[in-house]
């Protein structure tokens, strides 16, 4: 027998456009549009987090985690909501947590994860 697990992609969608399709009005279009720049922007953010993680820079892993909560918050995305906070404080707290890069990394999986699913539901 295999022990071994390997990591499965979830059956489930990681986000909710309910907030945003109520926001546009039930306008499919403005609602896609919205989905794209989501698609656009938040792994470019992701980016910098990382990043500002490998230069310990304080500054930009605060601002940049606290930029996206409510953006996450919008589409619902709540697996990450902890790991975003965890982030958010070590960047006010100017410290690295044992946690830290665990914490980047599952939040940089997850949007991983939206933003092919997300790609589904434009294309």
């Amino acid at each position: 027998m295999n022990t071994l697990l390997k990591y499965e992609a979830p059956l489930e969608k990681l986000y909710d456009l309910g907030m945003i399709e109520k926001l546009c009005r039930g306008d499919i279009s403005k609602t896609k549009k919205m989905v794209q720049l989501f698609i656009n922007d938040i792994p470019v953010a992701i980016e910098e987090i990382k990043l500002a993680y490998q230069k310990l820079d304080f500054i930009t892993l605060k601002k940049t985690a606290h930029r996206i909560k409510p953006v996450l918050a919008m589409y619902s995305i709540v697996l990450i909501e902890k790991d975003l906070q965890m982030i958010e404080s070590s960047g006010i707290e100017e410290r690295i947590t044992a946690d830290l890069e665990s914490n980047i990394n599952n939040v940089s999986n997850i949007i991983c994860e939206v933003t092919q699913q997300m790609n589904a539901y434009v294309s």
